[in-house]
């Protein structure tokens, strides 16, 4: 079966995310990926002409629910308090069912040199702490979070834990219950945040 471009290009970068998860970011090799996907490193090319090309979709991929978890919280929780945890638990149960898609989290440094690496990087990472952000804003409106606190401050604090969680799975290579203690850490800092 012949594949089209976009099919090729799918599977080219799963398989530079599941290289990145092996290796890290800096032993992603093309060489590597045409071996594993029995195609020409010359294909690659055609589709990616430079590795920034890849790294670049790679950081697409992993952000491109971004939005639609925003709405979907928002949409599907009526109480800001409960969308917050939505999003939450949504993000886990996307890192718990694709872990090597945390890779990412873990080489955000390895992206600044290159400038559009480093714009798409700091945009995934302020985007999700702005959306954070609104939601405790909306919950403070609502009067279920101290008025006192910074939203921003609370939203970066509950990412942090997300990503540090990430890192302490990738660290026990999978042995470690991330949606369990992520949710178990989050949940205490909304704990200490509610009315």
């Amino acid at each position: 079966m012949e594949l089209d471009a976009s099919q090729r290009k799918e599977f080219i970068i799963l398989y530079a995310i599941e290289l990145m998860n092996e290796n890290g970011i800096h032993n992603i090799s093309t060489k590597e990926i045409a071996k594993r996907l029995n195609i020409s490193e010359g294909l690659i090319f055609k589709l990616y002409p430079k590795k920034s090309d890849l790294l670049l979709e790679i950081l697409e991929r992993f952000s491109q629910y971004d939005k639609d978890m925003l709405y979907t919280a928002m949409d599907k929780n009526e109480n800001a308090m409960d969308a917050i945890r939505f999003y939450i638990n949504s993000y886990l149960s996307y890192y718990e069912n694709y872990p090597e898609i945390t890779a990412v989290y873990q080489s955000y440094d390895s992206f600044h040199g290159d400038a559009i690496l480093e714009q798409k990087t700091r945009s995934i990472f302020f985007g999700r702490i702005s959306y954070l952000t609104i939601m405790i804003q909306k919950a403070q409106e609502s009067g279920l979070v101290r008025s006192d606190l910074d939203a921003e401050n609370v939203a970066t604090i509950l990412s942090s834990i997300i990503r540090g969680m990430c890192l302490k799975r990738r660290l026990t290579e999978g042995h470690f219950p991330l949606k369990e203690k992520t949710i178990e850490a989050t949940s205490l800092v909304l704990a200490a945040i509610q009315i």
